[in-house]
């Protein structure tokens, strides 16, 4: 398929991911069709498949980009003494707009699958920041899941509320006891996991 041409407006892209914004907002993610996308966007249909599968991919890089990358590392980081408050003040106000977004999709239309989509990246992230194959490890996964269900839960309500909490005062409130409390656990699986392996590669 040929490049669209370029032309004064701002990019398709662009346009493209505020229009899904704006349809959001009043209709289910069922709803939503790749012609009222290309329509409010000022482009033609080809065009939308040019840069995105269907309406489905769009809205998983509009996840992949509103996920903060560095909270859960930081949160670590700061669990196990590598990061002090100041960080957290710095950080955290820089994600809330992406985070905001994720709120907004979680209150939505679009919360049956972004919820899952959200949920499983989070994840991702937390397996990567704490060593663990969750999908080896039953206690893992059941901590992961009542973790993440818990923070998209509190996500979903600030939109509920139309943000009347801050990122950063969600943060406060929950820390650090729940984090110190979550992270001792993971711990755990982790040495249990690690023992496991060093059990498998001496009884080869």
């Amino acid at each position: 398929m040929a490049r669209p041409r370029k032309n004064e407006e701002s990019p398709v892209e662009e346009r493209l991911e505020k229009a899904f914004w704006s349809l959001v907002e009043t209709l289910p993610l069922e709803r939503i069709t790749v012609g009222a996308l290309a329509e409010r966007a000022g482009c033609n249909r080809s065009t939308f498949y040019y840069y995105y599968r269907d309406v489905y991919d769009l809205l998983d890089r509009i996840i992949e980009a509103n996920m903060p990358q560095e909270i859960p590392a930081l949160m670590f980081s700061h669990i196990v003494g590598g990061t002090d408050s100041v960080d957290f003040d710095v950080v955290v106000p820089q994600a809330q707009p992406k985070i905001d977004n994720l709120c907004v999709l979680l209150n939505s239309g679009a919360s049956t699958y972004a919820t899952k989509r959200i949920k499983d990246t989070v994840i991702e992230l937390w397996k990567k920041v704490f060593g663990l194959d969750a999908a080896s490890c039953d206690e893992a996964r059941l901590v992961f899941e009542f973790v993440v269900n818990g923070l998209l839960g509190v996500m979903a309500y600030r939109a509920e509320t139309g943000m009347a909490v801050s990122i950063a005062e969600a943060v406060h409130a929950l820390t650090p006891e729940i984090p110190e409390a979550v992270a001792a656990k993971l711990r755990a699986c982790r040495e249990a996991e690690d023992a496991q392996v060093g059990e498998a590669v001496h009884s080869a």
